[in-house]
Order: C-alpha cells, then sequence, then structure tokens
C-alpha cells in the first residue's frame, strides 16, 4: 500500500518493512510489488557448502522463471513463481554458524559490487542474523545468474527465502 509520504508498508507472513522512495524515483520506476509465500531459493547447508570470505557466489533467481528449480541451490524444486522480467526482488538472507564477525553483500550479476553491506554479523553460537531486503536482480546478459552475494572476513552457510518481487 502507498502512503501519502510514499512509503510502502509491505507486510508479510514472516516479516513487516516499510520501504521509502523520492517522489521522483517513484514516478521513474512505477514498479508493483508483488507478495509470495516464503520461497526457499537457496541453502548452502544442502548445497554449495559454505561460502568463503572474499569470494563472490552467483545465484539464480528469477532467469529460470515462475517454475525454477533451485535444488542445485539447495532450494526448493517446484519453484517460487518469481517471473522473469523481474527487476527486484524481496529477500530474507540468513547468515548461518558464520566463522567470525563479517558483513554480506549482494548486488545484481553485471554490475559493480557496492560498498555497503546487506547484512552484518557474528558469531553467535546459536543465533543466526537474518535481514529482509529488496535488492535488485539482473534483467540483461543473465546467462550465468542473477544474483551475487559475498560475505567479507567471514566464511558461513547462506539461506536465502523469496517473500516477494517487483516488476
Amino acid at each position: 500500500m502507498l502512503s501519502t509520504n510514499r512509503c510502502f508498508v509491505l507486510l508479510g507472513i514472516a516479516a513487516t518493512a516499510v520501504v521509502c522512495t523520492s517522489p521522483a524515483a517513484s514516478a521513474q520506476t512505477g514498479l508493483l510489488f508483488t507478495p509470495i509465500a516464503p520461497c526457499r531459493i537457496v541453502d548452502t547447508r544442502n548445497a554449495g557448502g559454505t561460502l568463503t570470505s572474499g569470494v563472490p557466489r552467483t545465484i539464480t533467481v528469477n532467469s529460470g522463471g515462475p517454475t525454477a528449480n533451485y535444488s542445485s541451490q539447495g532450494g526448493t524444486s517446484s519453484g517460487c513463481g518469481i517471473p522473469t522480467d523481474a527487476k527486484s526482488v524481496f529477500f530474507n538472507f540468513v547468515v548461518v554458524a558464520p566463522s567470525t564477525i563479517g558483513d554480506l553483500q549482494a548486488w545484481p550479476v553485471g554490475t559493480t559490487i557496492p560498498a555497503a553491506s546487506i547484512s552484518n554479523f557474528a558469531n553467535l553460537p546459536g543465533f543466526n542474523i537474518a535481514n529482509g531486503i529488496a535488492v535488485p536482480v539482473c534483467t540483461t546478459s543473465c546467462a550465468t545468474g542473477d544474483l551475487n552475494v559475498q560475505l567479507n572476513n567471514a566464511s558461513a552457510w547462506l539461506v536465502v527465502d523469496v517473500v516477494g518481487y517487483f516488476k
């Protein structure tokens, strides 16, 4: 829902988020958010193993279409309903059992790694850090995947659920 101050209130099963945009940005994008039931696309405990510090990993998000099989990434084999023309996806990233203090970055394939992280974490036994955030995905020349993720200063498993998309 769009409020008068140009903030979207995203209501999900597991979380609620408020996303605010400037009038110019919302006038240019015109993207519509479509919520979906939380759907696991990555679980490196099941496939792929831990992420290593400083080494990007490319994941498939929307290039496989609504019925994509994510089992090679440790996710569902039955698709999540994410269309190929999604421009941005709302994710829940969970860093599991990190080796030490670190951060997680995510960015679209074919673009430059951002300076900012999307999650900061520490090695706290029994406590896994989660963060829900909308991240743009690759929209052109995405043959190798849609989204890069990278841990810095630590190794860990990564779990990624999708809860909606913008198009």
